[in-house]
């Protein structure tokens, strides 16, 4: 968890103000919030730091598999009704690979 935590800081500082925020990344924010484990106390961190990451993902062409990561993330999240939905999506894209 902790080693979670510092990559999406590392991940945040380096996305700050890149790419483009729109809805999706706002979704992928909220659903990784609501089906992560994450304390009450981080709620805030974790969305903005949820949202950058997608941001930057989103609004760059690298074709990492960090980012592409979080591009098809953000697009289970846009689908997804609920957590079950959203954790299925995610297993069968990154099974896909």
């Amino acid at each position: 968890m902790k080693q979670l935590a510092a990559l999406l800081v590392v991940s945040f500082l380096l996305a700050s103000g890149c790419g483009a925020r729109d809805d999706t990344c706002k979704d992928y924010a909220a659903m990784e919030w609501k089906c992560g484990d994450f304390p009450e106390s981080e709620k805030a961190m974790t969305l903005k730091l949820a949202e950058g990451m997608c941001a930057e993902a989103r609004g760059s062409n690298k074709k990492d598999d960090f980012s592409e990561m979080f591009r098809r993330d953000a697009e289970c999240a846009r689908k997804a009704k609920d957590c079950a939905a959203y954790t299925a999506c995610k297993d069968a894209t990154s099974d896909s690979e």
